[in-house]
């Protein structure tokens, strides 16, 4: 038991050193430090004169990161310091999603494999490494999106005290309102996280409490983004054509499953033929349906990537032909994966639908989702097509490495 535990504080320890070294090389896998001066002169705004600087904010970003960080050059810290201080949020990320899993596979995998795994998702993520060293908005908000992940699975696995998880579950509520503040996109979780809670069927009398003081703790959010500043949701200048392409779903449908696609890709060793075939076989309408979608979808596909992203299969194919040829290809196995997760799956469709509508803006990275696909499918997604043994020693082995390969596709990216 102590070797046991020596191993799990060397492996953190090692992983930190690791982590830090990026901060001292000043490491940009996906070019955060290019919004770095932009950063610093927000950060020197709010601390220097707040109320004009908030009256005159005009950013896609919440201010609320900038203004915390204002605060540390208050007490004097210098931009580097606030940086370094800044990267811990990902440790305690880290922390948080150690803690789901360990939850999420009680007992049923080492604590040793789940903290690499946790590493690997979390100090590995290309990401959260670069929004962690060159501060932007996404690292603390997940860091709180986790909290509310967390306790969302504390309310279920706790079967007994109805005391305890109305804690829980007002935890959850408070931790994703504050997520969103931070990260707006972030708020359509709480729409899952209450389709997950009145499914569960308990007390509705407190449900509809712990929901009315969710939909209080967003009256100031809504407020500023519809109202005081709507920069974040009607801003329409990135491109000419924009105010049309940033309406058509069906760009954000095709691009943001190729993202999942490529970030799940790992599991689709761990498919199970059975579960496939009743999958297909259980609801054929379904299927059909979904196939003239797709017909449908790529008909009416026009995004480019000089509009801003578009994920790793569409670069691929213009980088290789010059054109969408080879994504609307690769586009057949997309969507043949997402079909079997969602289909006849209430709960996948949800999430899939709530990962499409976070991108409201033209623009649509593949670094926006990562690692929140990766979380999300391993705390949320239900088991439908998979091998009950879903996380295994094998698995996190394979994960561990598709993450370093996908960073290494990020370098070369970088140099071609």
């Amino acid at each position: 038991m102590k070797e046991h535990k020596i191993y799990f504080y060397l492996i953190i320890l090692i992983s930190y050193l690791i982590f830090i070294t990026g901060f001292f090389i000043e490491e940009n896998i996906t070019s955060g430090a290019i919004d770095w001066p932009h950063v610093q002169r927000m950060i020197g705004s709010f601390s220097e004169d707040f109320n004009t600087y908030f009256r005159e904010y005009e950013n896609r970003h919440s201010p609320l990161l900038y203004i915390l960080l204002s605060f540390l050059k208050k007490i004097d810290l210098n931009l580097d310091a606030i940086r370094f201080v800044h990267l811990h949020i990902s440790f305690l990320t880290l922390i948080v999603i150690y803690k789901c899993l360990k939850i999420k596979f009680n007992n049923s995998i080492n604590k040793i494999y789940i903290l690499i795994l946790s590493i690997f998702i979390v100090l590995f993520s290309p990401n959260l490494r670069t929004v962690a060293y060159w501060p932007l908005p996404y690292n603390l908000g997940l860091f709180l999106l986790t909290l509310s992940f967390y306790f969302c699975l504390k309310f279920f696995d706790d079967q007994n005290n109805q005391i305890q998880k109305n804690y829980y579950l007002s935890l959850n509520i408070f931790f994703v309102a504050m997520a969103s503040y931070i990260s707006p996109n972030f708020s359509l979780f709480s729409l899952y996280f209450a389709y997950l809670f009145l499914r569960n069927q308990f007390d509705k009398k407190t449900i509809m409490i712990l929901l009315l003081g969710n939909l209080i703790l967003s009256l100031p959010a809504l407020y500023y983004f519809f109202i005081y500043n709507p920069f974040f949701i009607f801003n329409t200048s990135v491109h000419p054509e924009s105010s049309a392409l940033r309406l058509n779903y069906l760009n954000k449908f095709v691009i943001i499953c190729s993202i999942i696609f490529f970030h799940l890709l790992p599991f689709i060793l761990k498919f199970d033929k059975d579960k496939i075939k009743q999958t297909i076989q259980k609801k054929p309408l379904i299927l059909f349906s979904f196939i003239v979608f797709f017909i449908f979808s790529l008909f009416y596909f026009n995004f480019k990537p000089e509009y801003g992203g578009g994920g790793v299969f569409l670069k691929l194919s213009y980088l290789v032909l010059g054109n969408q040829n080879l994504f609307v290809f690769i586009c057949i196995f997309i969507f043949s994966f997402i079909y079997l997760l969602t289909a006849s799956n209430l709960n996948n469709l949800f999430l899939l639908i709530i990962f499409i509508l976070m991108n409201p803006q033209l623009s649509i990275y593949h670094r926006y989702y990562d690692p929140l696909v990766l979380i999300v499918f391993l705390l949320f997604f239900e088991n439908n097509i998979f091998k009950s043994n879903l996380i295994d020693k094998k698995m996190i082995y394979t994960l561990s490495l598709f993450i370093i390969s996908f960073n290494l596709l990020y370098l070369l990216k970088n140099y071609i």
